[in-house]
């Protein structure tokens, strides 16, 4: 693929430390579901069908499964070594649609370090248009778990 055709972010984050995240914070950016971003998610869930949209058309949920809006929000991505638990996602009725910005906030609701030292992170996001709210998310990750501490080594 043409890498000036990619959806993904640059990789200009830097990670974000768990000592660094502030709960009930509100973080947030926009979210723009360009022609482009919907096709490649369109692609991706449906190889072979005609994949272009047109601005109006209803955008499919997977739009929302992407990290980028949090780590527009937060100005940074989760620690290196974070494993991804789980995510849940509510999209509304209606939907929004291709060539729609929305409205991003980011919160970190939960993070905290049981006692053997796992460190739970639970971040909500909320995606509205025109002060609608269109989807929320809910992820819930194990910050930094597969990565070696500076105190372990």
């Amino acid at each position: 693929m043409d890498p000036s055709m990619s959806t993904r972010p640059p990789a200009r984050f830097e990670d974000i430390a768990f000592a660094e995240l502030r709960v009930g914070k509100p973080y947030r950016t926009s979210y723009e579901l360009g022609l482009d971003l919907v096709a490649a998610f369109r692609a991706a869930a449906a190889p072979g069908r005609n994949q272009i949209p047109h601005v109006g058309e209803l955008v499919p949920p997977a739009v929302y499964s992407t990290f980028r809006p949090m780590f527009e929000a937060l100005g940074g991505r989760m620690e290196q070594g974070t494993i991804h638990t789980h995510q849940s996602v509510t999209v509304a009725t209606p939907p929004a649609r291709a060539g729609d910005v929305l409205d991003v906030e980011v919160t970190v609701v939960r993070a905290e370090e049981t006692a053997d030292r796992r460190r739970l992170v639970e971040v909500a996001t909320e995606y509205r248009h025109e002060g609608r709210r269109v989807c929320s998310t809910r992820s819930r990750y194990l910050w930094g778990f597969s990565a070696a501490r500076e105190d372990e080594r």
